[in-house]
């Protein structure tokens, strides 16, 4: 009877079901461990104040509280592990429809603002995107307000700006930024594109030219008899090339990538001359839609509203060359988004080929990667792309707030979806609403990612601390069904939906680590990750064991469903975790229980202690007859999560208020995750108890409640 009544508990514990859990739509859709680059991701959602570290497996490592500022729109991790952040100030500066910026914010690891800079007016503010130098001042993207008759001086045509705004037009500039702490900064450098036009519409001003002439210069009528925007330049990337001294800028207004010379003077910098490159201000190079300047026709674009241009690092590969994130906005072959490398013509010595009439080389790009089916994907908006150092490239498709990583060849390695939005994070299976621009309310401008030993990181406290998105499955005492934590040995619960290819149950000891393809690992307290045996698993219910090498304290469940991770849950892991087993499942009720009685020569028999009832349907209780007085009760009681206990005085029984002695506890060896205690021989007290309560507390947890009918 023994047997077949530990066997019943091991049925109904992989039978059990309960609530539906969600649909799989937020944070980590795969993790190819072999081939995605090592890494935290830094996460700076448009529509949030929080800026998140992520780990490869989707789990926040650490965060930081911007307060109620979203992003205007980039954060970066510095080297000190400081994050320097820029704010929105929506209406503070020049309306420019998105990207608005005007503040920088420097925090520090643990979260306190040590340097705030501002700058933003009604003619002027920073935006979109900036670069921290190595001399630790910043160089930023800045809009200006130009008036209608400052346009006519310049010769811009009275036609070509669009209809709708006040007139005004928002050209770009880059300000350098030398911090001043605790608060403000001086501008030490600067460069306008109003001081670098040509232009053949109007012969009376001083910047009359050939435009194809002087591919250095920018013609305000390229575009002529297409309209500009207001804000003409919308540039919305900025790096620099130390070793060059050179800044290259993301001009969406133009489908072009521009390099200028950051080794000028102010002054230089506003003229044609001077400099490391003795052109001063004006563009060394151009490259990604040659009709701007008059040596191409709609044909050779190659860039439709780009983002994120930038070099790719010393020591990775590709190094030097250009990666870009091209939106693909009105491209002829098709709206769609596309990651973009190709090779300047430059050499050792930061000079470029001149264009003399034709187009800036190359003609072609390196690399390119547009994805397919359901991971091709179109951003009208935002977007950015970097490389890492194992070769892959991390995308980052903004308005999806989808981040994906992919290899040379094209596999996708690692998929990533943000679940923060104004309110902050959603629960895994909801949706996100629209924002104000009808995208996503989830968009990401863009990502980078840092290597484990980026000099920001190196002895930072980088435990995984769970997933962003919310999960509403139950992680349960697999005897008790009660929350609470795990204990080394111990079978647990959890429920949800989509946590398995199907059903199956474990038939061999040891059991398996995948089931029904699904896998379930918990992170334990010292970061250490460790696959859990599976006695079940089915679409909405996974019975575990909590593996006996894992160490006390706060820890992650991870289930997978192949690469994937389906579901998180927190948890806590202590030496003891009891629980009783129910004969019908539920946690409570009639105990699974043994009964046995010892005549008084020494002779055992089984005692019933439940029988099945068909009217009920369900097991219920067999009154327990204590006997003779010369007879002695014993039972032995089914659980999990006892096995840790510290000693056997440590664990004490009652039943119906009665102290009963325990005889014995430990392991099941047969089964694994079950454990037993033997209380006995009962106190002749208890005949006429009728249904009793057991409690049992083990280290000073006590279980579930379970019951026994005395008669």
């Amino acid at each position: 009877m023994r047997r077949n009544c530990i066997l019943s508990l091991f049925l109904i514990a992989a039978s059990a079901q309960f609530a539906p859990g969600q649909d799989h739509t937020f944070g980590l859709f795969l993790n190819n461990a072999a081939k995605a680059s090592p890494g935290y991701l830094l996460l700076p959602p448009i529509h949030n104040g929080y800026t998140y570290l992520i780990d490869n497996n989707g789990q926040v490592v650490h965060s930081w509280n911007g307060g109620n500022s979203e992003p205007g729109r980039m954060a970066y991790l510095l080297t000190n592990g400081h994050l320097l952040r820029s704010d929105s100030l929506p209406g503070q500066g020049p309306p420019i429809g998105g990207g608005d910026g005007g503040r920088f914010r420097e925090f520090d690891w643990d979260g306190n603002v040590l340097w705030t800079y501002q700058y933003a007016t009604s003619t002027y503010a920073l935006h979109h995107d900036f670069k921290r130098l190595p001399n630790g001042n910043i160089i930023a993207l800045m809009v200006e307000v130009k008036s209608p008759a400052q346009m006519a001086a310049a010769g811009f045509r009275p036609d070509i700006l669009q209809p709708g705004g006040d007139g005004n037009l928002a050209p770009d500039a880059v300000v350098e930024i030398q911090p001043i702490y605790p608060s403000g900064g001086q501008i030490v450098w600067e460069w306008h594109v109003w001081d670098h036009l040509v232009q053949s519409y109007d012969s009376a001003k001083s910047n009359y030219g050939t435009p194809a002439a002087h591919p250095e210069l920018v013609d305000p009528n390229s575009s002529y008899p297409t309209k500009i925007a207001a804000f003409w330049n919308h540039m919305n990337g900025i790096d620099y090339n130390a070793d060059l001294d050179q800044i290259m800028l993301s001009v969406r207004g133009n489908s072009e990538v521009w390099i200028i010379d950051h080794s000028t003077t102010k002054a230089e910098a506003a003229s044609h001359s001077g400099g490391r490159y003795g052109n001063g201000g004006d563009l060394l190079y151009r490259w990604g839609n040659p009709s701007m300047y008059g040596a191409g026709k709609a044909a050779d674009e190659i860039f439709y509203q780009q983002h994120d241009t930038q070099w790719v690092a010393k020591g990775l590969p590709g190094a030097g060359n250009v990666l870009i994130m091209n939106n693909g906005v009105k491209r002829p072959a098709g709206n769609y988004s596309s990651v973009d490398e190709f090779v300047p013509s430059v050499d050792s010595n930061g000079n470029y080929s001149p264009a003399g009439g034709s187009a800036y080389a190359p003609q072609k790009l390196a690399w390119t990667y547009a994805g397919s089916g359901t991971e091709q994907y179109y951003e009208p908006d935002i977007a950015g792309a970097e490389r890492m150092a194992n070769g892959n490239t991390l995308i980052c498709y903004g308005t999806h707030g989808v981040i994906e990583e992919v290899t040379s060849a094209g596999e996708i390695v690692w998929k990533y979806v943000n679940p923060v939005v104004q309110t902050g994070p959603l629960a895994q299976g909801q949706t996100p609403s629209l924002d104000a621009k009808n995208e996503n309310m989830n968009s990401v401008f863009k990502v980078r990612k840092y290597a484990p030993d980026f000099p920001g990181l190196v002895g930072r406290d980088l435990t995984p601390k769970g997933p962003l998105e919310k999960y509403s499955i139950t992680y349960v005492n697999g005897a008790a069904l009660q929350a609470g934590p795990g204990a080394p040995g111990a079978i647990m619960s959890v429920t949800g939906s989509g946590l398995a290819d199907g059903a199956a149950a474990s038939m061999t000891t040891p059991p398996p680590t995948t089931l029904a393809g699904t896998t379930v690992q918990i992170t334990d307290s010292t970061g250490a990750t460790i696959s859990c045996p599976l006695l079940f698993a089915s679409a909405s219910q996974l019975n575990l064991l909590v593996p006996t090498e894992c160490a006390k304290g706060a820890a992650t469940v991870t289930i997978r469903r192949g690469a994937a991770s389906t579901a998180w849950v927190s948890a806590s892991i202590e030496s003891v975790a009891p629980g009783l087993f129910s004969i019908n499942g539920t946690g409570k009720g009639v105990g699974s229980i043994q009964a046995q009685r010892v005549d008084a020569g020494g002779v055992r028999s089984d005692v019933p202690v439940f029988s099945y009832s068909a009217s009920a349907k369900q097991f219920v209780s067999t009154p327990i007859d204590l006997g003779a007085a010369t007879d002695q009760l014993y039972l032995t009681l089914y659980g999990t999560g006892i096995r840790g206990y510290s000693s056997l005085s440590a664990i004490s029984a009652a039943i119906g208020g009665v102290a009963a002695p325990v005889v014995s506890a430990s392991a099941y060896a047969q089964f694994p995750g079950l454990d037993y205690v033997t209380v006995g021989p009962l106190p002749r007290t208890l005949a006429g108890k009728g249904e009793s309560n057991i409690v049992l507390t083990v280290d000073g947890r006590t279980a579930n409640t379970v019951t026994v009918n005395i008669k």
